[in-house]
């Protein structure tokens, strides 16, 4: 007898410590880590953005008010899906100092510029920091412009500031007008000098109209922009007559400049190592 109540008892501690565990997991499952979030394109979900019930960003609306909303320093997937957004337009968003924001990959997580979105009335881009920030990464999904010979310019990503990285970004169906350049990937050194800066592994073009940059290190008129820019393709449709199509250009003193392809462009690449006034 003693023996079955012995068999019993520990029936019962092996089932309370499976029963512990199973909690355990399924409270982990949906707590979500500190500055980390996830964004999907579904409306399925608990709106929590964790993992298994990420924020619903599933319209332009809604994928703009969140990213708007998420603080500094925090590091943002974008699960697989094509986001529409007003870009750096009123009623967009933009990127914050420190924060992060994560693809599933190239072609796989998409983030689309509605056709109407308005910028400062010249340009718009798809994703762009704001004021002079540092640390922010985008990586691992494609940002498209869809330009379709509207009066301003549609471009890809411009970060302000220093320390930032772009890397296996996919910039498509950027261009610019006959008064606006189209810009493809921009680090702007803002009020400061930048430094520290990483483009590679990235794919842009074809830039469809008008002057068209790929990846330009902006240093302003008495700044400069200095970094790394690696295994970069960048290409150009036909550039119109009396215009013209620069690859890779800035101010960019320090910078390394290897293992990139360029295909159509009237200049491969053109710098200056110096600042001006």
């Amino acid at each position: 007898m003693k023996l079955k109540l012995k068999s019993f008892g520990n029936i019962h501690t092996i089932l309370g410590i499976l029963l512990a565990m199973l909690l355990v997991q399924t409270v982990s499952a949906e707590t979500g880590f500190d500055n980390e979030v996830w964004i999907s394109t579904s409306t399925n979900t608990a709106d929590l953005g964790t993992l298994d019930n990420p924020y619903d960003g599933s319209t332009q609306a809604n994928f703009d008010y969140r990213m708007n909303l998420l603080p500094t320093n925090t590091t943002i997937h974008l699960l697989a899906g094509t986001y529409q957004t007003l870009g750096n337009s009123s009623g967009g968003y933009s990127l914050k100092s420190g924060q992060k924001v994560l693809g599933s990959g190239i072609d796989n997580t998409v983030v689309k510029l509605v056709a109407n979105a308005q910028g400062n009335g010249s340009y718009v881009y798809v994703m762009a920091s704001v004021g002079d920030c540092s640390n922010n990464v985008v990586s691992d999904l494609t940002l498209d412009c869809n330009f379709n010979f509207q009066t301003i310019a549609h471009d890809g990503l411009i970060l302000y500031g220093n320390h930032h990285a772009a890397r296996s970004v996919k910039v498509v169906n950027s261009g610019g007008t006959t008064t606006s350049g189209s810009f493809g990937i921009v680090i702007n050194a803002g009020s400061n000098q930048s430094e520290g800066n990483v483009v590679e592994n990235c794919e842009i073009g074809p830039v469809l109209a008008s002057d068209g940059f790929g990846i330009f290190f902006d240093g302003g008129a008495n700044n400069w922009a200095s970094g790394i820019i690696r295994d970069n393709h960048i290409f150009f449709a036909p550039t119109p007559s009396g215009h013209q199509s620069t690859a890779i250009v800035g101010l960019m003193p320090n910078t390394l400049i290897e293992g990139n392809y360029i295909n159509g462009a009237v200049a491969g690449v053109f710098g200056n190592g110096s600042t001006g006034g």
